[in-house]
Parts: structure tokens; sequence; C-alpha cells
């Protein structure tokens, strides 16, 4: 079916399953929330799933391209991407805020809890920081007057997450293995760009003596700015820093070890350093 999608229909047919990163990424994480006639939602009223009353969640990539994705438990045991946003050089932060308050001006809780990429808090000290900037944008509009909606930052001294780390994250998230984390659903319709940056990652392989270690191939983050929005791994990362929470991982170290007891000094390990 792979080759039949590329040599007879001349569709891009994603990865080979043994070639991506997110290897237990599948249709059962995807739902399909468009307005009537299958088009993407204007405004967040228009998503039946949306909890219009709750805090929104979002998990952001500072890289080239600013991407944001939008999310919220549903319930305890499931967990909705409703929206994704991204603006492209030489928008900024500025532009990207302003693409998100238009589409949840009407939403009733406004709180956003937002996780990020640990670039995002460099240059804190200068105040000159990306993760204050966005934070900022959605708070404040173009001519300084508040929005009513509160910024939450959660990723302040985080250190940098490693990509075997990722990966065996993700092997356990998707794959719905830790009773104690909820299952993913992604809407296809509301997130195009994310769901592409999913399925079209790529893994390389290699040893560190005997060890395996798999890393997501990052060279898509340098293609034609035009192409990066379905094509690079930005998204795929937005995504990871969304769910790849401490208390998330601590509910997945505490369901592998073996001996029971707390994990917290076990996450560090899934980062760099975190100076």
């Amino acid at each position: 079916m792979h080759e039949a999608l590329k040599s007879v229909f001349g569709m891009r047919p994603g990865l080979k399953r043994e070639l991506r990163f997110y290897t237990l990424w599948g249709e059962r994480h995807k739902y399909y929330d468009g307005t009537a006639d299958g088009t993407p939602a204007s405004s967040s009223m228009q998503l039946q799933y949306l909890h219009h009353r709750r805090a929104l969640e979002g998990g952001m990539d500072f890289g080239n391209q600013l991407s944001l994705v939008i999310a919220q438990p549903d319930t305890t045991s499931l967990y909705r991407i409703h929206k994704n946003f991204y603006v492209l050089p030489p928008q900024t932060t500025r532009q990207l805020a302003d693409l998100f308050l238009i589409f949840f001006a009407d939403h009733g809780c406004k709180e956003l809890i937002l996780y990020y990429d640990r670039a995002g808090n460099n240059y804190a000290k200068q105040q000159k920081d990306s993760a204050s900037e966005i934070k900022s944008a959605i708070e404040k509009d173009a001519d300084g007057h508040r929005t009513g909606w509160t910024v939450t930052l959660m990723s302040k001294k985080q250190g940098i997450i490693r990509q075997n780390a990722e990966y065996n994250f993700m092997t356990q998230f998707l794959g719905e293995t830790c009773p104690s984390l909820p299952a993913l659903q992604v809407d296809a319709v509301n997130c195009p760009e994310l769901v592409s940056s999913i399925e079209l990652a790529k893994a390389e392989i290699t040893y560190v003596g005997n060890a395996k270690v798999v890393r997501k191939v990052k060279k898509s983050e340098k293609l034609d700015v035009k192409k990066l929005p379905k094509l690079s791994t930005n998204f795929s990362d937005a995504f990871k820093y969304l769910v790849m929470r401490k208390d998330w991982l601590q509910a997945i170290h505490r369901h592998l070890s073996t001996g029971g007891g707390s994990s917290a000094g076990a996450v560090d390990q899934w980062y760099e350093s975190q100076s």
C-alpha cells in the first residue's frame, strides 16, 4: 500500500513504520472535528470536544518556525490536542499571539498553561527571552491593552530533553502502557501540520558502546521556510514539550520501576544539563 500510494496515486503516504521516530503513532490517535463542510474551525466555539470554560494547555517550539499546539484534558483518561498555530519568518511572537487570541476570543476561561523549549528561557536575565515574549504578547495586545488572558510558564529551569528519552517516553505514552496516563487524541482537521510532522519524523539509530540510542532526524528544520509547517520536526517538538512534563515522566518511571516508590530523582536522568 505504501508503494501504491506513491507510484500509482501520486500521494504522500508518510514514512514506513519501521523508519518512523514515533513508531506507535496511528489512526487511533486521530479524530476529526471540522465544521459541517469538513473544513477547519475558524473559532474555538466550533470545536465540539473543547471544554469552553476550562483552562487550556499549550506546547511551543521556538525554532525558525514558531510552533504552538493547544490541548486540554478531556477526561482523566483522555487528552485531546485541539488546534495548532504557526508563523514563519519574518513574523514574530506578536503575530502568533494574534492568531491564538482571535481563535480563542470567546473562550470562557482565559488561562493558558504553557510548556515549551528550554531555549525559550535564554536571555531571561536580560528580559529578552522568547518565553516571556509569547506570554506578554498573549496577555497584552499590540496596543499594550490587557487581553484578559493569563499565561503560566511551566518550563523554567528545565533541562534539555534527551532524544533517546523522548523515544522511550513516546513508546510508553503512544502505546498506552501506563494506566495512570491518559490516552492521546489529536484533531486531524485542525492540527494537520502537527499530524504531518509526527508522521514524517524519521529515526536514526546510533550506538554508544553497546547501548542503542534512537534519535530524531532534524535535517527537515533546514528546509525552505515555506516547507517547514508540514515537513519539519518543529511541530513534533512542540508536541514533545507539551506531553513530556515532569509529572507524566514520573508516572512512567513509577510504572516501569520494579522497586516502586518515588521516581523524582530518576526523572532528572531524562534531561541533559539544567544549568
